[in-house]
């Protein structure tokens, strides 16, 4: 998985963000904020990420 022709990874001082540029910046208004290490369980980590990559996919931000 990568991120989609359109956003741009930046590192904003110890954060690690997606942010739309051009055509994308039209319809796409804000940035994310990237998963920081948590001390957590398998399963609410893998129940998270599942929720948080749906979220990537419903703006259009990844690309598969």
């Amino acid at each position: 998985m990568r991120v989609k022709e359109g956003f741009l990874k930046r590192q904003v001082g110890d954060r690690a963000v997606v942010v739309p540029v051009g055509e994308a910046a039209k319809a796409f208004h804000g940035m994310i904020n990237l998963m920081e290490m948590y001390e957590i369980e398998y399963e609410q980590a893998k129940k998270s990420l599942d929720t948080f990559l749906a979220k990537l996919r419903e703006a259009g931000v990844l690309e598969e």
